[in-house]
């Protein structure tokens, strides 16, 4: 989580939005990576959208909220599955077309999807 939002916010992003799983056993470390890179760099992290792990409907949703905002310009999603379901809610929304230029979306994970 701390290298891909040192990724994006060096793309010249002001800020980075997360969308994650709720946290495991062994805490989340994607999420605290996220947050720890947006605290180094003294960018004030907005809340994290936390989606459930079995509804991908959640992440679509929480894409359609992003994009009603108008000021997201980078998506750090917890995984592949998660990161396509959100920019799906922001093409539902209206806020990107095909392909999606207007805001850097950026996963993590190894799943088939991928």
């Amino acid at each position: 989580g701390r290298w891909m939002t040192m990724h994006l916010l060096d793309l010249g992003h002001r800020t980075v939005f997360h969308v994650g799983r709720p946290e495991g056993p062994t805490d989340n470390t994607r999420t605290n990576g996220w947050r720890d890179a947006l605290k180094e760099r003294g960018v004030t992290a907005p809340d994290p959208i936390i989606v459930p792990d079995d509804d991908l409907e959640e992440s679509v949703k929480a894409g359609r909220t992003l994009g009603r905002r108008g000021d997201e310009t980078a998506i750090f999603a917890g995984n592949d599955e998660t990161a396509i379901a959100v920019i799906r809610g922001l093409r539902e929304g209206g806020r990107c077309g095909k392909p999606c230029l207007r805001a850097s979306e950026r996963a993590y994970g190894d799943g088939e999807i991928a």
